[in-house]
C-alpha cells in the first residue's frame, strides 16, 4: 500500500516531535489542588506573598432529609409537621369536557401541555390515575366532583374541584 506524500510528512512531523519532547521533557506546572472549607479562608502556600482564596457560600447537594434534632433533643411531632413546607399551588386548571357513551373525558391543561384524562378512550395523549403528568405531579384519583394530585417530592396530595362538569349535560 501506497501512502500519499501528505500523510507522510505528516506523519515524519508528529515522530519529530515526540521525540523532542520527550528529549527536552518540558515539565508543566502542576494545577495547585486545594480544599476549600466554608468556615474558614484557604491561604496559597506556593506563593510567598499575602495572596489568599476566600471561600464562596457552602452549597450542601445533599442536605439530610432525616429527622430533625434540637439542641436539647429530638423536635416534637408537633414541631416537624409545623416545619413540614407545603406543596406548590397547583398547577393545573380543567379546560374542558364532553361526554361520549356515558364516559366522562377531562381536558386538563398547566398553560403548555395539555392531557386528556379518561379510563377507556383511545387519545393519544390520555393519562389515568398513576401516570405522571410532569417531572413532580402524579394524578392520584378521579372522582365525580374532584382531581387528586400528589406532589411527589413531598407526597402532598392536591385537589382540583370539577364543580359544574360533574354531571353529563341534558339538552
Amino acid at each position: 500500500m501506497k501512502l500519499p506524500r501528505y500523510l507522510k510528512i505528516l506523519l515524519a512531523l508528529t515522530a519529530i516531535l515526540l521525540v523532542w519532547i520527550q528529549v527536552n521533557d518540558i515539565q508543566q506546572p502542576e494545577p495547585v489542588v486545594s480544599i476549600v472549607s466554608p468556615a474558614r479562608p484557604v491561604h496559597d502556600d506556593q506563593n510567598s506573598r499575602d495572596a489568599s482564596i476566600t471561600t464562596l457560600a457552602f452549597i450542601d447537594l445533599f442536605p439530610w432529609q432525616g429527622e430533625k434534632k434540637a439542641a436539647h433533643g429530638t423536635l416534637s411531632v408537633g414541631h416537624l409537621a409545623a416545619n413540614k413546607s407545603k406543596a406548590p399551588s397547583l398547577p393545573f386548571s380543567v379546560a374542558g369536557t364532553w361526554w361520549s357513551r356515558n364516559q366522562r373525558s377531562i381536558i386538563l391543561t398547566d398553560g403548555q401541555h395539555n392531557w386528556i384524562i379518561c379510563h377507556r378512550c383511545q387519545a393519544p395523549d390520555r393519562v389515568w390515575i398513576g401516570d405522571r403528568l410532569n417531572l413532580d405531579w402524579q394524578l392520584q384519583e378521579v372522582s365525580t366532583g374532584q382531581l387528586t394530585f400528589r406532589w411527589l417530592p413531598q407526597q402532598l396530595d392536591q385537589r382540583l374541584t370539577l364543580s359544574e362538569l360533574e354531571k353529563k349535560p341534558t339538552l
